[in-house]
């Protein structure tokens, strides 16, 4: 398995103290004040696009329930939000479903 620090140009002390921070900082961030991955950026020690591939690392191993509805990131504290961001998520599946649907249906053509 690949590690994420083996694509990134920060090295894994890098890595690891810009995950411990967006944990942190992500711990203390509600809808109303989300923050977008450069904001995030401006603070750590790693890019925005690295910011963006550590968001699902901060879930796994803090367990924070960290999300993005495409206006910042934040951590889900009510129910609403948690049902929110499952529907957009299975309506996210279903999209990709039907595209490689009709990508199928098209090349068979």
């Amino acid at each position: 398995m690949t590690l994420l620090e083996q694509y990134t140009q920060s090295d894994a002390t890098d890595h690891e103290k810009a995950k411990l921070q967006l944990a942190y900082e992500l711990n203390n961030t509600t809808y109303d004040s989300r923050k977008s991955g450069r904001e995030l950026a401006e603070s750590l020690p790693v890019s925005e696009s690295t910011v963006r591939d550590l968001i699902a690392e901060v879930r796994r191993d803090y367990g924070i329930p960290v999300y993005s509805f495409g206006s910042g990131y934040f951590k889900i504290t009510t129910v609403d939000e948690f049902e929110r961001a499952i529907n957009k998520i299975n309506e996210e599946i279903t999209t990709r479903e039907n595209t490689k649907q009709e990508l199928a249906q098209a090349w068979n053509q």
